[in-house]
């Protein structure tokens, strides 16, 4: 796998999208997917409701980078090319490049009065340690509450870099997850939302107006990005 493919080898397509303000979509030319690709060492974070597209762009720009760990909260990733894993005993074992995490009701349910499971913080530990992965977690909320996450994601996110462990995420309610998140990603894809009080947050932290209900579109910004780029995405 090599990230400087070009998203035509895939037959992926990608084309500008207007503003709110505007009813027209004007086609532009096939772009690269390399464009919006981060490094080995940056974090990334998909917001946009169920159906808006976060999770298949997800799944075609994750097929860029060798190793790939998925923490699937929800159990309904079927991708290509990945190895499901229901316990993380056999996960752990696994020597498989690219690999789903679906655990089981029994290692995702968490203790009386916790938000999460010892096996998920098993599994960001294990995935932190082991080094040189991208980490992408299908739905934060699933496993944090407010500020609150498993000490390993958090040791992911605010140093994963040393270890190339960069880490991706994806909501569907920006406002609801750990602040860390938005304040250490340095990518942000942003789809459709619901609530009002989601796109002020996203508006806050990354400047994004979001796009209108057409499609698959979403608004790609960089941190430090003068502007940002809209697309959408043709499954």
């Amino acid at each position: 796998m090599n990230a400087s493919s070009d998203i035509s080898n895939a037959s992926q397509t990608m084309t500008s999208l207007p503003d709110k303000s505007e009813t027209m979509l004007e086609n532009l030319s096939q772009l690269s997917l390399r464009s919006v690709l981060p490094t080995m060492t940056e974090r990334v974070l998909f917001v946009g409701r169920t159906g808006s597209g976060k999770t298949l762009l997800a799944e075609r720009m994750l097929m860029y980078f060798p190793f790939v760990v998925v923490l699937d909260m929800k159990r309904r990733l079927e991708w290509e090319g990945y190895e499901i894993h229901q316990n993380l005993e056999s996960l752990s074992r696994s020597e498989h490049t690219h690999l789903i995490y679906k655990p089981s009701w029994e290692e995702q349910r968490p203790p009386r009065g916790e938000h999460w499971s010892q096996h998920v913080e098993d599994f960001f530990r294990w995935s932190y340690e082991r080094g040189n992965n991208v980490i992408y977690v299908d739905e934060v909320m699933r496993c944090t509450h407010g500020d609150d996450m498993p000490e390993y994601y958090h040791a992911a996110i605010t140093t994963g870099r040393e270890l190339y462990v960069p880490v991706w995420s994806a909501t569907q309610r920006p406002k609801k997850i750990p602040q860390v998140l938005l304040s250490e990603t340095e990518h942000f894809f942003a789809f459709d939302l619901q609530l009002a009080q989601d796109e002020e947050r996203m508006q806050e932290f990354a400047e994004v107006t979001l796009p209108s209900r057409t499609g698959h579109a979403f608004v790609y910004v960089k941190r430090g990005m003068n502007a940002a780029r809209k697309f959408i995405l043709v499954p």
